[in-house]
């Protein structure tokens, strides 16, 4: 019972920071004081991790709304198998969000741990948005990235993103 509602709680977290918004989140999911997360913001992008408030570790905005932000949730011992919260997220964001996924690979973030990439797609209010998942489970966190936007403008930033990406330390 404890794992069903922790993953409703993160499931939930996740899809309500970008459902309401236009431009959905990229997020590490964090909760706490941590060591800190290093990453290295492209010039076509802000760090807005203060204004952000909330448990980020680190969110960052493009002017014309793509949004790039880390948080992470807190692992117990026994908690579920990346399977377990790959299915989790791409069920609710399916079931709840009206997200269709579009592809499914394994990524790396910077020098930082191997997980799957979940790439959604949806319309919103006439447009078609991106939102990307992507999940890195260690010993003692979940981490949860998040990026998103219009479709269109998520890719003019494809590269900054990417570089963003592959500049992640994990804490």
């Amino acid at each position: 019972m404890k794992m069903h509602v922790e993953i409703k709680i993160l499931v939930l977290r996740a899809a309500s920071r970008g459902a309401g918004v236009g431009a959905l989140v990229l997020a590490l999911l964090a909760v706490g004081c941590a060591p800190k997360l290093r990453i290295k913001t492209a010039p076509t992008f802000a760090d807005v991790t203060k204004l952000a408030g909330g448990d980020y570790l680190y969110r960052a905005t493009s002017a014309d709304g793509v949004v790039v932000a880390v948080r992470r949730e807190p692992r117990e011992p026994g908690d579920a198998s990346e399977a377990f919260w790959t299915e989790a997220l791409q069920t609710h964001f399916r079931q709840h969000g009206g997200y269709a996924l579009i592809e499914k690979k394994q990524v790396r973030l910077g020098g930082s741990g191997l997980g799957p990439l979940l790439r959604f797609g949806r319309d919103q209010a006439g447009a078609p948005y991106l939102y990307e998942l992507g999940l890195v489970l260690t010993k003692d966190w979940i981490y949860l990235c998040e990026v998103g936007g219009r479709q269109a403008t998520v890719e003019q930033h494809r590269k900054a993103i990417d570089s963003m990406l592959a500049s992640v330390s994990l804490p």
